[in-house]
């Protein structure tokens, strides 16, 4: 009997143990597709960038602002592209992942995202920003892909002030 309950709780232990190093090991898959978006976002290369998306995006992705808008991926890529023709010069650009939790093939993730940079346009104003967002991710056979990002909370500035969103 006693043998039984060492064997219990080894089990119990073990199931801990892999469940732990899984959601580490996704953590680490889904942060490393988060860097590489952020490489390319700070490059200025949209084109290498919207391929990076593309590839790492479900087809069905819809992203959810802060006023509720929803959009697609196709839409959600032409903003991209419009805005990323604005900016003259990228200072920062960060995306961490804070928390994860996985359930099953999914995984959802908070995300604090953070800019800045200067637009093309006059008076050629630096802007600056965070945002935190819940990103949910799907393992699929071809490894995670984002299926909806949802913006939380955000706060933008222009020179410094902030702007009313």
């Amino acid at each position: 009997m006693k043998a039984l309950k060492i064997l219990a709780v080894t089990a119990a232990t073990l199931s801990l143990v892999q469940a732990s190093f899984a959601q580490q090991s996704s953590l680490k898959d889904i942060q490393k597709m988060y860097d590489r978006v952020t490489y390319l976002g700070k490059s200025l290369d949209i084109v290498k960038l919207v391929a990076e998306f593309r590839r790492t995006t479900d087809k069905s992705f819809k992203y959810k602002d802060t006023l509720k808008n929803e959009y697609d991926l196709n839409v959600f890529i032409a903003q991209m592209e419009e805005q990323y023709k604005m900016i003259s010069k990228m200072n920062g650009l960060s995306n961490k992942v804070t928390a994860i939790k996985i359930k099953g093939k999914e995984a959802t993730c908070t995300v604090k995202s953070t800019y800045d940079m200067y637009i093309e346009k006059p008076p050629k104003p630096r802007i600056s920003g965070w945002s935190i967002s819940t990103d949910v991710w799907i393992k699929t056979i071809r490894g995670w892909k984002l299926k909806k990002s949802t913006t939380v909370k955000e706060e933008v500035f222009s020179n410094g002030k902030k702007v009313k969103m």
